[in-house]
This record gives C-alpha cells, sequence and structure tokens, in this order.
C-alpha cells in the first residue's frame, strides 16, 4: 500500500495489498481493499473501497466508487458508483452516479446519467441525462427520466395528478396553439395485449434479455386501450405537423406516445366543435325565424 514514489502527495489513505501503489503526488485519496486505486499517479479527491475499486484511474478527481471493480475511469471525473461492479467499464463519462450491482455497466463514455437499481442501465454507452429508475430498468434516451423496467405494468403515486411546469416566465415564441379536431378525427384507438419483452424483435429487445442477465417475466393478459405510435407518426406526416406528444428512442428507433398531451389537441378539437354547434344554431334559429314569418304572411294572406 502506498508503496511507490511519493512525490508530494498529501493526506491518503491506503488500505490493502496495492492500494494506491502507483500513486506520484496525488492527494486527499482513500483506498480501501485489495488493488483499490492501483493505477492511481496524480488524481486527487477519490474515495474507492472494495477489491479492484477505481483500479486503472491515473488521473482523475472526485470520483467514488464502492464494491468490487466498480468503476475503470481513466479520463472521466465527478462519478458516483455503489454496488459491485457499478459503472464496470465507464472510462471517459463524467457526473454519472450509479448505485445497485452492475448499475450503469453499459457506460463507457456517457455523462450526467443517474441509475439507481440492480442492473439499471442507460439506452447507449455514450448516452447523456438520463434519469434511469428500478431494478433492471434501461433509459430510453438523452433528457429523459425511465421508471421500471419493460414488466412494469403500472406506476402509482400518492397524488391524482403530477404538475408540469407551465408558468408564462418559463415560455418563448408563444402562439395560438392549431392542433385540433383535423388531427383528433384521424386517430385510430385500439385495444390490445402487451408482448412480453423478452419476444421484442431484435432492434428492440433489451440486453436484459438477450443476454439472459434477468428471467422471462410472466405474459401480462391485461387487455389494454390505446393508440399505435406508428400510425399516429403517419397522421403527423400526413397533416404535415409537429406534436410533442410522440417520440422515438434515440438508440434503438422505439417509438412512444405521451397520452397526456393528447389534452391540448382535443381542447382545441371540442372548441372547433363548439364553432361548429354555435354556428348551426344560429343557422336553425334564423331558419326557424324566416318559416314564422313565412307562415304569418300566409294567415294574412287567408
Amino acid at each position: 500500500a502506498l508503496g511507490g514514489t511519493v512525490a508530494g502527495g498529501d493526506k491518503n489513505i491506503a488500505i490493502g495489498s496495492y492500494t494506491l501503489d502507483a500513486l506520484t503526488d496525488g492527494e486527499d485519496n482513500v483506498a480501501v481493499g485489495y488493488s483499490t486505486l492501483t493505477g492511481n499517479t496524480t488524481g486527487d479527491y477519490n474515495t474507492a473501497i472494495g477489491t479492484l475499486a477505481l483500479a486503472v484511474n491515473q488521473t482523475s478527481n472526485h470520483n467514488t466508487a464502492v464494491g468490487y471493480g466498480s468503476q475503470n475511469i481513466t479520463t472521466g471525473e465527478q462519478n458516483t458508483s455503489v454496488g459491485s461492479r457499478s459503472l464496470v467499464f465507464n472510462v471517459g463519462g463524467t457526473h454519472n452516479t450509479a448505485v445497485g450491482v452492475t448499475a450503469g455497466d453499459l457506460i463507457t463514455t456517457g455523462s450526467a446519467n443517474t441509475l439507481l437499481g440492480w442492473g439499471a442501465d442507460t439506452s447507449a454507452n455514450n448516452v447523456n441525462y438520463e434519469t434511469v429508475i428500478g431494478y433492471a430498468a434501461v433509459g430510453n434516451g438523452t433528457n429523459t427520466v425511465t421508471l421500471g423496467n419493460s414488466s412494469v405494468t403500472a406506476i402509482h403515486a400518492q397524488v391524482q395528478s403530477i404538475s408540469a411546469l407551465s408558468d408564462v416566465r418559463a415560455k418563448r415564441e408563444i402562439n395560438d396553439g392549431k392542433l385540433g379536431l383535423d388531427f383528433i378525427n384521424k386517430l385510430r384507438t385500439v385495444t390490445y395485449k402487451l408482448k412480453n419483452p423478452a419476444d421484442y424483435p431484435e432492434e428492440i429487445l433489451e440486453r436484459n434479455f438477450k443476454e439472459e442477465i434477468i428471467e422471462r417475466p410472466k405474459d401480462n393478459e391485461t387487455v389494454h386501450n390505446g393508440l399505435i405510435a406508428q400510425e399516429i407518426k403517419k397522421v403527423m406526416d400526413e397533416l404535415g405537423i409537429q406534436w410533442s406528444g410522440w417520440s422515438q428512442n434515440e438508440s434503438n428507433g422505439k417509438q412512444g406516445i405521451q397520452y397526456g398531451a393528447l389534452t391540448v389537441p382535443l381542447i382545441k378539437a371540442v372548441q372547433e366543435q363548439q364553432e361548429m354547434i354555435d354556428f348551426l344554431k344560429k343557422t336553425i334559429e334564423d331558419q326557424n325565424k324566416r318559416f314564422e314569418k313565412i307562415e304569418s304572411l300566409l294567415l294574412k294572406k287567408q
């Protein structure tokens, strides 16, 4: 431990064979376990607990690794991993947080990702800003939050609804929405059952099932009501419009729908229908008045 040529490194703690044994002038490092931080030379403020934790780190700073083989950082900084082999292949990613056995083990250069749960992982090895929570859960792209794996059937909350930021001070280029009845009328509602996630086609099959990391879940026989994302995209293209409720995973092309986003075009559709109803009511009233005049004239002639 600390068996190298220390040429100025201060406030380092090394417990275990070959811990911090290459250190030259790194400072404020804590290494506990066989070969933890064994390659560290000038890296500062790193904490590694567990056999081979941060073993190949040389110059990176501010990393925390707890668990066997957690993190293989070479250039990445400010990562935190807790759990055996968590962030194990991360070499250049920064600001990642992974908690759970093998959590984040797909990441190599991705940054600013948060992973919580056994086997929780990003959608790609270089993706950024993904938050993934749950056992064997897999992310769905940059700047997304994923709760649960593909076997989850419901997400419950104590409150009746979740609020979205809608303050006018947080928006720009505000214009009247035009997406309404034309869009809604072209949507096909369907009933369906979910495929077993272990039976997905190859292009969207999760790594957990490809590599048999987790067991095949039971088939879900629940009948659902909803829409088909590909059909919605076809309608969007046909009408030449954009709708924020449709999305596509950047890593595997899997498409999704935000059902809550349908509220806005539905409101517009109701408003358009109300205009039609008001017009028809006015037309009927005008016709009734004409009929009354005609009837009055006929009575006078009699």
